[in-house]
């Protein structure tokens, strides 16, 4: 049995796909891991003039069942199960079912079948739409009256949502294909438009698959590509210029960061955010002062923010102004118990003013926070050490190597 999903995507100056659209799903969860999987491709980028140019492209990918020993008489087919789903609902998943075997007529066969998922994740309202066999439609018909699936999930309530499972025997389909399109990349499929809110979309998403606490240098080089076309074509975007500043920052891109924020601060002055994260930005580059600057305008208008608390602390302890870096770190646990950054940052401050016990306390909690914590360690043996506790410290430096802290 096989699949195959349509991508359309445009390949940017650098070889990143962005504007990833599914052209032609198979459903099953096969479009996702598609678009997951060409999303981490890299290329070679269209070239004009001798320069790289970002251009559209088309790509099929093919999924094949490897096991084909127990599966020939389900050969040759090609299954895609699509639904129509409401904004931000998530697509039902298949957990139990078979793909029907081969029709007994020889030949290219075809069927359509138009189907309900239900709330309980059981299909109901089975009509065929197209069939070239009759008996085989009856016989596929039957069995996909016994599939389950996690049903489709809106508002973290499930719904129910219809769908049309397509079954083709037949000639097989070419496995991967990329076309690159002399179109403008500005032109979706069909010629519509591709606009700066895709663009963005398209960012969000990137961001979206990162950790929750970082994103990781893949997914924001894949999120500043797609912001700098959302802001060619919306050179006033504010939204995307705070997200490919954020973006920049995990890129080490600095300067690059800060010019964003300024761009941010011009069109609006009242989007506070731009300042917190330009605030970071100098943070990295050793400014601690124009950090400063900007964590005290941004508290200044949000003072029950526990990152700003917690970045404001940073900076002081990096200017050698340990007991107001306590103060702040103290306002940003307050606000965020839990905020391990905070608990770390503070034990660090309190080691420059040799309050070992407060140190040790706070790299506790880091380790309850976070067990794997090497850094935690370290620090912590450092306090004990500190305090005269010559075994506590030993202890925390072997793990600390366990966890790799001599490897960084």
């Amino acid at each position: 049995m096989r699949s195959t999903v349509v991508l359309y995507l445009v390949v940017g100056e650098i070889g990143y796909p962005s504007v990833i659209r599914v052209i032609r799903g198979a459903g099953f969860g096969l479009d996702e891991l598609a678009v997951e999987a060409v999303g981490k491709w890299r290329f070679n980028p269209g070239m004009k003039e001798g320069k790289p140019v970002a251009v559209a492209a088309t790509i099929q990918v093919r999924f094949d069942r490897l096991d084909n020993t127990r599966l020939s008489n389900r050969a040759e087919q090609t299954a895609r199960l699509n639904f129509t789903l409401p904004p931000d609902a998530s697509r039902p998943e298949l957990t139990e079912g078979q793909i029907p075997m081969n029709p007994t007529v020889s030949g290219d066969q075809f069927l359509r079948i138009k189907m309900r998922v239900t709330a309980k994740g059981e299909t109901e309202d089975l009509v065929t739409l197209k069939s070239t066999d009759e008996q085989w439609g009856k016989k596929v018909m039957q069995e996909l009256r016994s599939w389950r699936f996690r049903p489709a999930m809106t508002n973290g309530q499930h719904i129910p949502v219809e769908g049309v499972f397509e079954l083709t025997h037949g000639r097989e389909q070419p496995a991967v294909q990329v076309a690159a399109s002399s179109v403008n990349p500005d032109s979706g499929t069909g010629g519509k438009p591709i606009s700066a809110e895709d663009y963005y979309r398209d960012a969000a998403a990137a961001v979206k698959r990162s950790a929750a606490t970082a994103m990781n240098r893949r997914d924001a080089q894949a999120a500043a590509d797609s912001l700098d076309s959302a802001i060619r074509l919306k050179p006033d975007f504010t939204a995307a210029y705070m997200m490919r500043a954020a973006a920049r920052i995990t890129l080490q891109n600095y300067e690059m960061a800060i010019q964003d924020a300024n761009e941010v601060i011009r069109l609006d002055p009242s989007i506070m955010r731009a300042n917190l994260v330009r605030g970071d930005a100098y943070s990295h580059l050793g400014q601690h002062r124009k950090a400063l600057e900007d964590y005290n305008l941004y508290i200044g208008r949000h003072p029950d923010s526990a990152p700003a608390y917690n970045n404001r602390g940073v900076a002081y302890r990096e200017l050698g102004e340990a007991a107001k870096a306590v103060q702040d770190l103290d306002r940003a646990i307050e606000l965020n118990p839990a905020h391990q950054k905070a608990f770390e940052n503070r034990g660090t401050a309190y080691l420059k003013l040799s309050e070992w016990a407060k140190a040790e306390s706070d790299f506790a909690e880091v380790i309850k926070l976070e067990p794997a914590s090497a850094s935690a360690y370290a620090h912590r043996a450092e306090a004990r050490a500190g305090k005269g506790d010559a075994a506590g410290a030993m202890a925390d430096q072997s793990r600390a190597r366990e966890l790799g802290w001599l490897a960084k």
